[in-house]
C-alpha cells in the first residue's frame, strides 16, 4: 500500500539535507536521463529495430537505386530476403527451452549437508511451483530468451504480491457442517445462530441448531510474481556491469489509470496521470507488430485510460546510515509526479545476454552475428533470381526497317502462342546477357556456413541441412559437438546471470 504524500520523505536527507519532493524528483530525472537503454540510446534502438525487422524479413538498410525524385527504379527486380536470423533463432530456441523445461533439475536447490536434504527438496518443490507453475513460466522464459536474443538483453521483473483472492460462501449450516467445511480448507469468517422455527423441535433434540455463516476459502495466496518485459523500456546507468549492483535501473510502464488504483495510490493523482511521449522508440514497438495494433488512435476512457510510469531503483543513503541502500521509487509524467517510495532488499529485475561483453551490461545478440550475413545473402538471392528472370525474359533487340506498327505492342504481350508480327524474319533477336561467373545460390551456402560458424547455430546439428557441405560422418559429429557446446554455453550464461 502506497503512503500518504505527507509521508512519504518524512526524516530522509540527501547529501546532508532534508530530502524534498522537488530534489528528488530532480535526481532521478538526472539519472533517468543518463541511463543507457529507454529512449536515450538512439543506437541501441536502431539495432533493435533493425534486428526486429530482419527476424520478420525485411532488410530495410539493402541501398535501392532510386530517381531524382526519390523513388525505387528497380521495380521489377527482386524483393526476396533471406531469412537467417529467424532461422538462426528458431533453431536454437527450442534447445533452450528444452534445457529449462525439459527436465527436473532445471531449478534445484543443493543441500549442504545430511541435515539439509529435506529442506532442500521442499525448497526445490516450492519455488519450481512459483516460478513454473504459479507464473505462466513457460511464456514469460520464452518471451525472456527471444528478447535477449534479438534486442541485446532480455528483461525479466519480480515482485512480491499481498493481493490474496478468495471464493466467498454463504449459506446455512449446523455446527457439524460448519466443522466439515473447516477440515476442507474453507475459512469461517462470521457465523450467528438461526431463529428457531420452533422452540419445542430444538427442545426435543429434533432438529439441530443451526448457523447462517460467512466463509471463504484461498484460491491465490500472495506469492512472488515474474514477468519478461520489453527491453526498450529498461534502462541502467552507463556504470553498470552486472545488474544485481547497478547504481541505478529503471523500468517504463503503461498500466491502467484503474490498477494503480488497486495499488493504493491516490485516485486524484492517479487520474491526473498522462500517457506521456507516445512517440518514445516508436519503432522498436512497430517493428514488433505484425497487425498493425497501435494504428488506432483512439484511446480508453477515464479510469481504463493507460498512463506511462517509471518504476526506478536507486542506491542513495536517504537514512543518513552511512552506506547507500535500495530504493524503489515510483513516478509519474516524466518524474513530475511521486507516487511512491520505499526501500527493498534488491534491484527486482534479471537480465540475459547470449554473447556478454566484459565488464559491461549491454554485450552482443544473435542478431549482431547473422545481420551482416542475411543481408549479403538476401543480396546474392536476388541476384540469382533477378538472372533467372532475365534469362527467361530476354530483352529483345529488335530492327526498325524489318518491324511493322504492330511488332512492339506483340513483344508486350508475353502470352504463350501469341504471334509477334515482323515484316521479315530477323527483324527480332535477343539480347544475350553474359552468365554470372560466381553462382549465387552455392555462394549463398557458403555464406550460410560463415553465418553458422559466427553465431554458433548450426542447421545440420537440427537435422535441417540435407545439403550440409560437411557430408562426411567425422564433419558432421563435429559441427553438431560445437553447436550443442555454443547452445549450453548460452543456457548457462542464462541459468547463472539470469
Amino acid at each position: 500500500m502506497a503512503q500518504r504524500k505527507s509521508d512519504m520523505l518524512e526524516g530522509l536527507t540527501f547529501s546532508g539535507e532534508k530530502l524534498t519532493q522537488d530534489r528528488l524528483l530532480a535526481v532521478l530525472t538526472s539519472e533517468r536521463q543518463r541511463s543507457i537503454g529507454l529512449d536515450n540510446d538512439n543506437d541501441l534502438n536502431r539495432h533493435r529495430e533493425l534486428a526486429l525487422e530482419y527476424y520478420r524479413g525485411m532488410v530495410p538498410d539493402m541501398p535501392v537505386a532510386v530517381d531524382e525524385d526519390g523513388k525505387p527504379v528497380d521495380t521489377n527486380r527482386s524483393k526476396a530476403v533471406s531469412t537467417d536470423l529467424a532461422d538462426a533463432v528458431e533453431t536454437i530456441m527450442p534447445d533452450l527451452m528444452e534445457v529449462f523445461f525439459g527436465g527436473e533439475d532445471a531449478l534445484t536447490f543443493r543441500a549442504h549437508g545430511e541435515e539439509d536434504v529435506d529442506a532442500a527438496e521442499q525448497e526445490t518443490d516450492y519455488v519450481r511451483q512459483i516460478v513454473f507453475h504459479s507464473n505462466d513460466g513457460f511464456s514469460n522464459a520464452y518471451e525472456w530468451f527471444k528478447e535477449s536474443l534479438l534486442c541485446r538483453t532480455g528483461i525479466a521483473k519480480w515482485w512480491w504480491d499481498d493481493d490474496e483472492e478468495f471464493e466467498e460462501y454463504e449459506g446455512e449450516a449446523n455446527l457439524a457442517e460448519l466443522q466439515e467445511m473447516q477440515e476442507m480448507g474453507i475459512e469461517l469468517v462470521d457465523a450467528e445462530p438461526c431463529a428457531p422455527e420452533s422452540d419445542e423441535e430444538y427442545a426435543q433434540g429434533l432438529e439441530p441448531p443451526r448457523y447462517k455463516y460467512e466463509a471463504r476459502k484461498l484460491v491465490r495466496p500472495a506469492t512472488v510474481n515474474w514477468m519478461a518485459v520489453p527491453s526498450s523500456d529498461f534502462g541502467v546507468a552507463p556504470e553498470t556491469g552486472r545488474l544485481k549492483d547497478a547504481p541505478y535501473a529503471v523500468m517504463r510502464s503503461r498500466p491502467q489509470k484503474q490498477e494503480l488504483i488497486a495499488q493504493g495510490h491516490d485516485p486524484e493523482t492517479v487520474r491526473s496521470l498522462s500517457m506521456g511521449d507516445e512517440d518514445d522508440d516508436g519503432g522498436v514497438d512497430e517493428a514488433r507488430e505484425t497487425s498493425d495494433e497501435d494504428d488506432d488512435a483512439t484511446e480508453s476512457m477515464g479510469d481504463l485510460a493507460r498512463c506511462e510510469i517509471h518504476e526506478h531503483y536507486i542506491r542513495a543513503d536517504f537514512e543518513g546510515a552511512g552506506r547507500p541502500q535500495i530504493w524503489r521509487i515510483i513516478t509519474g509524467n516524466a518524474e513530475k509526479v511521486l507516487l511512491d517510495i520505499e526501500k527493498r532488499a534488491a534491484i527486482e529485475f534479471a537480465a540475459l545476454c547470449p554473447f556478454p561483453m566484459m565488464f559491461q551490461f549491454y554485450g552482443q545478440d544473435l542478431a549482431d552475428k547473422v545481420m551482416p550475413w542475411q543481408r549479403i545473402n538476401s543480396a546474392l538471392l536476388r541476384n540469382g533470381l533477378d538472372n533467372n528472370s532475365f534469362q527467361l525474359n530476354a530483352r529483345m533487340e529488335v530492327a526498325d526497317d524489318r518491324s511493322t506498327e504492330n511488332t512492339l505492342d506483340d513483344l508486350q504481350n508475353n502470352e504463350p502462342g501469341h504471334p509477334i508480327r515482323v515484316k521479315s524474319a530477323g527483324a527480332i533477336s535477343p539480347v544475350r546477357l553474359a552468365a554470372l561467373s560466381v553462382n549465387p545460390f552455392e555462394t549463398i551456402e557458403q555464406m550460410k556456413t560463415m553465418s553458422e560458424q559466427s553465431s554458433g547455430i548450426i542447421r545440420g546439428a537440427q537435422g535441417l541441412n540435407p545439403d550440409s557441405l560437411h557430408k562426411t560422418k567425422g564433419g558432421m559429429q563435429i559441427q553438431q559437438s560445437a553447436a550443442q557446446k555454443r547452445a549450453r554455453m548460452m543456457a548457462r550464461l542464462y541459468a547463472e546471470t539470469g
